[in-house]
């Protein structure tokens, strides 16, 4: 498990990820999300909306290990 930093939001805004929260003081962010990389290819991508949290909890990732 790799907890990634993206300080300046370059690798969030290339995939799409980003909102931009500078009206609330808080820059730009990513949305929620986790993903499954093996030898460098993507295997499972979970983007959260606001407020959800099912498609990149830890359950839903072990259980997309699985497969």
């Amino acid at each position: 498990v790799r907890m990634m930093a993206d300080g300046s939001a370059e690798y969030t805004k290339a995939l799409g990820l980003d909102r931009d929260l500078t009206g609330g003081g808080m820059g730009v962010r990513a949305f929620r999300a986790a993903m499954i990389i093996t030898d460098g290819e993507v295997k499972y991508i979970g983007v959260e909306g606001s407020g959800e949290f099912g498609k990149s909890k830890a359950e839903t990732i072990l259980e997309e290990l699985k497969k």
